[in-house]
């Protein structure tokens, strides 16, 4: 460990900290919200039903099963699983931060330093699997926003009967042959 390294993995471990403040942050607030979202919807969807009861009338199915979700804290711990799993990784990881930089500030404080190899591993090891969390996290987002995405299409278009599909792919085909071709040549009819 030198001086000059101190202050570089110093300000890689402050950047990392504020990075995983702001997740740990909004993804302990993403929690709370569903969390308590869930409880709500279920406590206005038991609300609903008993007014329709007390007007001889049938519960409607979506309250029905608002309540049932709410009643159920596996199904509400289930819904609510990945924002608490990931807010609990950036707590910890940021609790590792802390750690190293008190460490990296105490070498600093002291009159002439002896070199400390081992201060310095730990601070890059640290350092770095905070930096490689940050870009996986944000590529896990992406690719899981875009799986859900795909899910959301596959989805809709399982909705559609066989022949509404069959007639969206013709209306499609006989849209592309209208298209002009990219390379300047009139399309077939």
């Amino acid at each position: 460990m030198s001086d000059d390294y101190a202050a570089l993995i110093t300000t890689i471990i402050l950047a990392s900290l504020l990075i995983g403040s702001v997740q740990s942050y909004s993804l302990l607030r993403r929690w709370a919200d569903s969390h308590l979202g869930t409880t709500e919807d279920g406590m206005d969807a038991r609300t609903r039903a008993l007014e329709s009861i007390r007007r001889g009338e049938a519960p409607r199915p979506e309250d029905l099963e608002a309540i049932a979700l709410a009643a159920q804290p596996v199904r509400v711990l289930r819904k609510t699983l990945l924002p608490l799993i990931s807010s609990g990784v950036w707590l910890a990881v940021s609790a590792a931060l802390v750690w190293v930089q008190v460490k990296v500030l105490l070498w600093s404080g002291t009159h002439e330093p002896p070199t400390d190899p081992q201060l310095a591993k730990q601070a890059f090891y640290v350092a770095s699997g905070a930096v490689v969390l940050l870009v996986a996290e944000g590529l896990l987002r992406v690719m899981a926003y875009g799986a859900s995405r795909i899910l959301q299409s596959i989805q809709s278009l399982e909705e559609a009967t066989p022949e509404e599909r069959s007639e969206l792919l013709q209306a499609i085909r006989r849209y592309v042959r209208k298209l002009p071709d990219p390379e300047g040549e009139p399309s077939a009819e």
